[in-house]
This record gives structure tokens, C-alpha cells and sequence, in this order.
């Protein structure tokens, strides 16, 4: 079922449902819980979701700038790793993910 905030669109699917021409939508109870009459109030916070979801979605998943970028620096031998931060983001992922119940493979 879509869900549409102020015109923006909540249920993940990017466009909203439409139903067949010609038809009318039956008529609802208003007393009824699932009734799309009834009214809602929803948090700051998830409006403000809401806003961050849609902006998010206006950009492209890849800066392709960076990326051409990145590999004229690794063709040209320029890129640089710092092997310190490497260590210390695979330390710091380890902590978060130590908790997390292993799997046996």
C-alpha cells in the first residue's frame, strides 16, 4: 500500500498506486481503523525522514566525478593509502560487529 507524506512518496516503490480507469473507490466507514479516512499525526522526525529520503533520492548513488578521478590517481601510481587508518577502520568494525552472534561456516 503506497503512502504519500505532503506529496512525498513513503512506501519505497517511487510512484503512486493508481487504480483502473472507469472505476470508483468504494465508500468507507469512517469508524472503521484501516478506513484511509482516518487521520494521522506524525513526529518531526519523521518528517524530516521523510524530506532526507527524497533528497536523497533526487542523487545519483555514484559521484562519477570521483570515481573518474580516483582511478586517473591509481593509473597515474599517485593514489596514497594510509595503512594506519585502514587498521583502524577494520579495529572499529570489528568492535561493532563483535557483538552479533557468529555463524558457523
Amino acid at each position: 500500500m503506497p503512502v504519500n507524506l505532503n506529496g512525498i512518496e513513503l512506501s519505497g516503490m517511487g510512484s503512486a498506486a493508481t487504480r483502473p480507469t472507469g472505476t470508483t473507490p468504494k465508500a468507507t466507514d469512517p469508524t472503521d481503523p484501516a478506513s484511509p479516512d482516518q487521520e494521522v499525526q506524525i513526529t518531526s522526525t519523521a518528517t524530516l525522514l521523510a524530506s532526507l529520503q527524497q533528497s536523497l533520492a533526487a542523487r545519483p548513488a555514484i559521484d562519477q566525478q570521483r570515481v573518474e578521478a580516483l582511478a586517473r590517481s591509481i593509473a597515474a601510481g599517485t593514489y596514497a593509502t594510509d595503512p594506519q587508518k585502514i587498521a583502524n577502520g577494520f579495529v572499529a568494525a570489528e568492535r561493532v560487529l563483535s557483538p552479533l552472534p557468529r555463524l558457523e561456516l
